[in-house]
């Protein structure tokens, strides 16, 4: 999988840290208007390059219906994003306590396959990733594909929004749709970045 895949990419690590526009927390999120785009699988990609160029990076992922990022790194965590969200208000205990090591400078704080328990994270993004954010250089957000109010939340508290979308006329109309929908959310649109994925000649 993408873990085993990344140990031989040694060779395209930076020669030096990236550096950032943004002087705060780096938290990214990577979205999509529609599935089936590669989103997780670069956000994966993202994480492994980070955590080689030297930084602490945490993946989360916030696809609350899916999940599948404990799948892409190949791992079975025995805590979840739930179980730091029940411990949000002891500031006392590490984030990193409810993550699991995917490789070296890189864990996966895992989603618990409870699509009920959404609700529960209402109003608690912000506070679930700033916290983690103290304790990594950079905080990549996973989400899933079925837009929520769980993603205005996410886009609100990131530095940076990596849109995902591929060639084809479906793709580019969903994406021109969420562009439209969070510019009438009054959503910062500007923090936004596009990646067209699946090129093909």
């Amino acid at each position: 999988r993408v873990t085993k895949a990344a140990k031989g990419a040694k060779s395209l690590s930076l020669s030096t840290k990236p550096k950032f526009k943004n002087t705060q927390k780096n938290i990214l999120i990577f979205m999509s208007a529609k599935g089936g785009t590669g989103k997780s699988t670069i956000c994966a990609l993202c994480a492994h390059k980070f955590a080689l160029s030297g930084l602490s990076v945490a993946v989360v992922d916030f696809d609350l219906q899916f999940g599948d990022m404990r799948f892409i790194f190949n791992i079975e965590p025995e805590k979840t994003l739930f179980d730091l969200l029940g411990v949000l208000d002891s500031p006392a205990l590490p984030a990193r306590d409810f993550a699991v090591p995917v490789a070296e400078d890189l864990v996966l704080f895992s989603a618990e396959q409870a699509p009920e328990k959404a609700e529960l994270y209402y109003g608690k993004v912000a506070s679930i990733l700033q916290r983690i954010a103290q304790e990594f250089d950079v905080v990549l957000v996973n989400t899933g594909s079925f837009w929520t109010l769980l993603h205005i939340e996410l886009i609100e508290a990131s530095s940076q929004a990596m849109c995902i979308t591929e060639q084809g006329i479906i793709s580019t109309r969903a994406t021109q749709s969420l562009i439209e929908m969070c510019s009438k959310l009054n959503l910062p649109t500007s923090r936004f970045m596009y990646v067209v994925n699946k090129i093909q000649p």
